[in-house]
């Protein structure tokens, strides 16, 4: 089978990003089979894992994997996310005050991936935020094949159009389940030896 990547390779995964895509699907992505998956004909030269870190200690689970992935060959990135509060004025002429939390990891990403680009030959980027064409552009500018891995097969399509057309290659998640799913009754390697 070919692959539509080759040579040193390295991953960008845009955790909540592919986490959020993933939870329509009804199966879990085994994080140590992705390694081994996007190994084969290649020389894999690095997997970056980035996310935002709730206020206060986060889930357990999410504690559990970043443990698990750092343990098993990935860099983990994490940024503590930032309550944000918008004031705008309404269609109806009201002022409205809206909070939320900010945690974008899109600057992390694009730093390590130029970083790098000068030794690899292919990027697979776990993302579908159409924030990363720029960089998909710039990575490729310095000839680095570039391939996304996000979907368009939820209730929201996770992958913007634009970001698909500038990749050079698209991977739909939802296509990866047998080559990525978890195999073990939906239990992870990472939760069973945490």
């Amino acid at each position: 089978m070919a692959f539509p990547w080759h040579g040193r390779v390295a991953l960008f995964i845009d955790g909540q990003n592919i986490n959020s895509a993933n939870r329509d699907f009804g199966w879990r992505i085994d994080w140590k089979r992705v390694l081994e998956y996007f190994s084969q004909d290649a020389s894999l030269v690095r997997a970056y894992y980035y996310t935002s870190l709730p206020e206060g200690e986060g889930s357990d689970w999410l504690n559990r994997l970043l443990s698990w992935l750092e343990i098993n060959g990935y860099t983990v990135d994490t940024k503590q996310m930032k309550k944000r509060t918008r004031t705008f004025v309404g269609e109806s002429g009201i002022r409205q005050t809206v909070e939320g939390h900010q945690g974008d990891m899109d600057v992390h990403i694009a730093v390590d991936m130029m970083r790098l680009a000068d030794r690899i030959d292919t990027a697979i980027l776990f993302s579908g935020d159409g924030d990363m064409c720029r960089l998909v552009e710039a990575a490729q500018d310095k000839g680095v094949r570039v391939v996304v891995v996000s979907t368009e097969r939820t209730s929201r399509p996770v992958v913007s159009r634009e970001l698909r057309e500038t990749a050079d290659w698209f991977i739909d998640l939802a296509d990866l389940r047998e080559e990525i799913g978890m195999k073990n009754g939906g239990r992870s390697i990472q939760e069973a030896e945490a």
